[in-house]
């Protein structure tokens, strides 16, 4: 009598398959909503970075100042900025998210209450830089 040798079996059986089916669910119940809001977050850090890098402007803007007591106009903290422009209203630096424009709000007072007017004049003076909202 001649004896058959079995040999290995290849593949999963439907259990480990069926089990591997519910860790991926479970996965996916928790993974999926958090990359479906990473927009929503990614646009939220882009306004920060923006308006920090405005804020860099002033700062440099500020050095540069000759006397001491004085502050930048919005022009001149505009063109410290890569890309940036006046805009408004509110008044403030323009600057570019994507393709989408955003004001960077700037104002009159060092308590950030004030905003610029944009009239050329004392109106026109940044003592103060805001917030992309």
């Amino acid at each position: 009598m001649r004896c058959i040798k079995r040999g290995k079996q290849l593949g999963f059986t439907l259990i480990e398959l069926g089990i591997l089916t519910i860790v991926m669910g479970v996965i996916a119940v928790f993974a999926i909503p958090a990359y479906l809001d990473l927009s929503t977050n990614v646009l939220v850090a882009a306004k920060i970075a923006k308006s920090e890098e405005v804020k860099a402007a002033f700062a440099v803007t500020l050095s540069e100042e000759t006397d001491l007591t004085s502050y930048p106009s919005l022009t001149e903290l505009a063109a410290n900025v890569q890309g940036g422009l006046v805009g408004g209203p509110p008044m403030g630096v323009l600057v570019s998210i994507d393709s989408v424009g955003y004001i960077v709000p700037t104002f009159n007072d060092v308590s950030c209450v004030t905003p610029n007017d944009g009239s050329g004049g004392a109106g026109d003076i940044v003592r103060c830089v805001g917030e992309i909202s």
